[in-house]
């Protein structure tokens, strides 16, 4: 089965779990049927049809897996549960939101405080030597350019 199909399968649960239904009870049926045909009477034709279907709940689980890309539908489930939480208690979960959104914005801004301290300055003269080197035009020419290159950048090749 594609990706695709997976996918979409995720939305239409429900349908997936009838139609699911559906073919394990008539799979059961067919081997009733033909424990009957056999010459057994009803309650032992049930008995060998079950044992025969085995484990239905381990079936279930194995075939929705197989339709379902398992780990989507399982974070769907959390957070059709996590929604359900936060609005039980809606000033809890305002807080919550409050105290991640500081704690986030302040761990970018010591690291962006942090970077430009340790590499601001280191960056912004391989700008400068970029930009002298590049330059081929004008009336002194390229050694002089790199010359003036050398004079403000303490880089050595």
């Amino acid at each position: 089965m594609s990706l695709v199909r997976k996918l979409f399968n995720v939305f239409r649960r429900a349908r997936l779990d009838r139609d699911l239904e559906d073919e394990l009870e008539f799979h059961r049926q067919m081997r009733l049927r033909k424990a009957l045909d056999q010459g057994l009477s009803l309650t032992s034709a049930e008995e060998v049809a079950k044992r025969r279907m085995g484990n239905l709940t381990l079936a279930r689980e194995e075939m929705g897996d197989a339709r379902v890309i398992g780990w989507l539908a399982s974070s769907l489930q959390d957070l059709r549960h996590g929604a359900v939480l936060l609005k039980r208690d809606t000033g809890l979960s305002v807080l919550m939101i409050l105290v991640l959104a500081i704690g986030i914005g302040g761990s970018a801004t010591m690291f962006t405080l942090g970077w430009s301290a340790t590499y601001g300055h280191a960056a912004s003269e391989q700008r400068l030597f970029r930009k002298c080197i590049c330059v081929r035009s004008g009336s002194r020419g390229p050694i002089s350019t790199w010359l003036f290159a050398q004079q403000f950048l303490p880089i050595s090749l």
